[in-house]
Formats: structure tokens, C-alpha cells, sequence
């Protein structure tokens, strides 16, 4: 399997936050209770992401749900990080699904976690550094 690494030159790609979540929720019943706790409107793009895992021989394809709040000028991305056959961030197995911050990344995270936290289908949220995850370029869409 080819391997893709960030340079410190490519730090410039990762602009975007990151946060994990925990659920036992299925992804449409975690947006839905987003949708009331947050007020965002998140929606399947109908552009998933895949992944082609060579050792497997197999694609994974993963949903990408989409908010562009544009009073905040965030743009919220939400996707399963689990899959049948492996994880978008296998390194971070522990984690259920994946929120996305792009655009504004002046956002206070705490507050966004705090929002996200008030939700009955969260059992936790947390920051994810990016910078730490070697998977990261199966988020750069």
C-alpha cells in the first residue's frame, strides 16, 4: 500500500478542526438531535468518501453529512469514522464519528463541544489534533 505523509510544507493542506464523538447512535438519529441542540441543518452531500484499502481488497465508503452556517461561516461536516470493514482514521478506533470545522477556524472548540455535549445521542465529544493523526489525508476532500 502506498503510504502519504505530511510534510511540514503540507500543514497548509489541514485547514480544518476536528472533533471526535462518541454515539451509539446511528448517523441519521445523531444529526437529527444535532439539528435541534445546535440549529444546524445537516444533510447527506451525496458525495461520500472512499477509501480503497489495498491489503483488504476492498473500498469503504463513508457519508458525509453538511451544514454551511453561514451566520458563523463554519462549515460543519459530520461522518462515521467506523465502518464494517475498517475506520476513515484507523488510528482512532476508540472513535464513533467525526465533526469537521472548516472555514471559520477561529471558533471557540470548546463552545461547539459544549453544544455538542447537550445532545442525548452524545456520550462525549473531545479535540482531535490533527497533527498527530498519520491518516489524516483521507479528510482532505
Amino acid at each position: 500500500m502506498a503510504k502519504f505523509t505530511l510534510d511540514e510544507d503540507d500543514d497548509a493542506l489541514v485547514d480544518f478542526l476536528l472533533i471526535g464523538i462518541s454515539s451509539h447512535a446511528k448517523i441519521y438519529r445523531l444529526c437529527w438531535s444535532l439539528n435541534q441542540v445546535m440549529r444546524l441543518k445537516l444533510a447527506n452531500t451525496n458525495k461520500p468518501i472512499e477509501i480503497i484499502d489495498n491489503r483488504k481488497k476492498i473500498k469503504l465508503v463513508f457519508d458525509v453529512y453538511n451544514y454551511p452556517d453561514e451566520e458563523t461561516r463554519i462549515d460543519f461536516y459530520l461522518m462515521p469514522n467506523k465502518h464494517a470493514n475498517g475506520f476513515l482514521l484507523p488510528e482512532l478506533k476508540h472513535i464513533d464519528y467525526l465533526m469537521m470545522l472548516k472555514e471559520n477556524l477561529l471558533v471557540n472548540t470548546d463552545d461547539v463541544i459544549g453544544k455538542l455535549r447537550l445532545s442525548d445521542q452524545v456520550l462525549t465529544a473531545f479535540e482531535i489534533n490533527t497533527q498527530e493523526v498519520r491518516s489524516i489525508e483521507n479528510l482532505l476532500f
